[in-house]
């Protein structure tokens, strides 16, 4: 009995990964290479997540490691031990994290709950930024409130 839900439950994490058309993606370590575009949302989970390229809509992260060096053209939602945002992000960021690091660029608002929160000079945040962190350092400009 217990072979057969485990079967079950196998097959249909195949079935919905070859209807999403890769766009449900899991494993130790999962990257988008900087050459490479997402066409549509993302679900990623994983030990480690790097986004070097392009997701050419939301990306829904939870991962030990988040890294986004690319863009997301729309919102971010991630959950993990740590993350770091050097690229662009579109539209709204949402982020849980041990640590969380902003050098890059949210187009919209962004809500961070965070024992660690670094936004540097490099970072920008185009609307509202909110905040529950244990420890905060903003360096970086803010188009809304905070």
């Amino acid at each position: 009995m217990v072979a057969l839900l485990v079967m079950t439950g196998a097959l249909v994490a195949v079935a919905q990964e070859i209807e999403l058309g890769g766009k449900l993606q899991s494993g130790g370590q999962i990257t988008i290479p900087a050459d490479q575009t997402v066409d549509g949302d993302l679900y990623a989970s994983g030990g480690r997540i790097l986004i070097e390229g392009t997701v050419d809509g939301d990306l829904i992260a939870a991962a030990g490691q988040v890294t986004i060096s690319g863009d997301v053209s729309g919102d971010l939602m991630a959950s993990a031990g740590a993350v770091d945002i050097s690229g662009e992000i579109g539209g709204d960021a949402r982020v849980a994290a041990g640590q969380t690091t902003v050098s890059g660029s949210t187009g919209e608002d962004l809500f961070i709950a965070s024992g660690q929160t670094t936004v540097s000079d490099s970072g920008e945040v185009g609307e509202d930024l909110v905040f529950g962190s244990g420890r905060m350092t903003m360096s970086g400009a803010v188009g809304g409130d905070v």
